[in-house]
């Protein structure tokens, strides 16, 4: 089961945006503990747990915390658990949205 947690720094970021914009992103991230299919979410190259998010012209930059487990078929295969996505930012979308991020 997967827990999606919420920054102060994300509700600030989104507080910014019209409403409309701000109920398709909330929609989005709440649907990151569920199934995943059809969402456009995705890891950053070049960084180790950051995901990023896109709803529209919208980014929701997030931690994901994954747990790697050997699979119980008994094979050499292994298992990806996702415990937690913390949704830790929410920018529009520029040349500058994926610069540098640590």
């Amino acid at each position: 089961m997967r827990r999606v947690r919420k920054t102060k720094r994300y509700h600030k970021t989104l507080g910014v945006f019209p409403g409309k914009d701000q109920d398709a992103v909330e929609a989005a991230v709440d649907r990151l503990e569920g199934d995943w299919k059809g969402l456009d979410f995705a890891p950053l190259h070049g960084t180790k747990d950051w995901w990023r998010l896109s709803v529209g012209n919208f980014r929701v930059f997030c931690r994901v915390s994954i747990n790697l487990e050997p699979a119980s078929t008994g094979t050499q295969a292994i298992t990806i658990r996702v415990q937690e996505i913390v949704a830790c930012e929410v920018t529009r979308r520029s040349t500058t949205t994926y610069r540098k991020r640590n």
